[in-house]
């Protein structure tokens, strides 16, 4: 139980975050994004079941949606600098 709470709460943290860069990232890249947001709800999902058998589990889930929050997170800053610039 602990464990499922706390992978809850992990997203939860993370949510603001992508949907803020979802949003700026779709604005020209839409089909990109939604790609990258794929790959991210799979290592949600492997990252939570992962979490849930055993803490060492999650590294997998872990370590894919990590590079997916920067991949991201990178074409929502290259969109709002082309925006500004």
């Amino acid at each position: 139980m602990n464990c499922g709470q706390r992978c809850q709460l992990n997203f939860l943290e993370q949510l603001p975050i992508i949907i803020i860069s979802s949003l700026l990232a779709g604005i020209n890249h839409a089909q990109i994004t939604f790609y990258i947001e794929i790959g991210y709800c799979v290592a949600r999902i492997m990252y939570g079941f992962g979490y849930m058998r055993s803490p060492k589990a999650r590294v997998p889930g872990a370590i894919m949606q990590d590079l997916a929050l920067v991949a991201l997170v990178g074409l929502a800053y290259k969109e709002v600098y082309s925006m500004i610039m």
